[in-house]
């Protein structure tokens, strides 16, 4: 019994460890020096030469997709995938967490053309 509830203690203490070190999603380079980073964390980062500079990575509210013919605004929040599925056929999907959006998010079919972004800024979610 005694070298079960040793086991299992280890087993917790060797989970816990494992957490503490998580893989970052990003990794941040400033002259040479990189540092994980997950977006809304600050860092200090030391330089070259001993100076050390607090850094941190934000999302911004809004990014662009380009496509090969066309690009659009969309919320940050959402990621657009690529997949070639072949005979000339390419998907492109907008997601989040909650789902796909409803409505597109205005496409531009030139770099000359501005891309009409007011769905983009709406809140609605598909249901999955």
């Amino acid at each position: 019994m005694k070298l079960a509830a040793t086991a299992i203690a280890m087993i917790i203490l060797g989970a816990s460890s494992a957490r503490a070190e998580d893989l970052k999603a990003f990794k941040l380079t400033i002259d040479g020096v990189a540092v994980e980073i997950d977006p809304g964390e600050d860092a200090d980062v030391t330089l070259p030469g001993g100076k050390t500079a607090r850094v941190r990575l934000d999302r911004n509210d809004f990014a662009t997709f380009s496509g090969g013919t066309f690009s659009f605004v969309h919320p940050s929040s959402i990621s657009v995938t690529k997949t070639d599925l072949g005979e000339s056929i390419t998907q492109y999907l907008a997601a989040s967490a909650l789902g796909t959006r409803r409505r597109g998010a205005g496409i531009r079919q030139d770099e000359s053309s501005v891309a009409q972004s007011a769905d983009a800024a709406g809140d609605d979610q598909g249901d999955g």
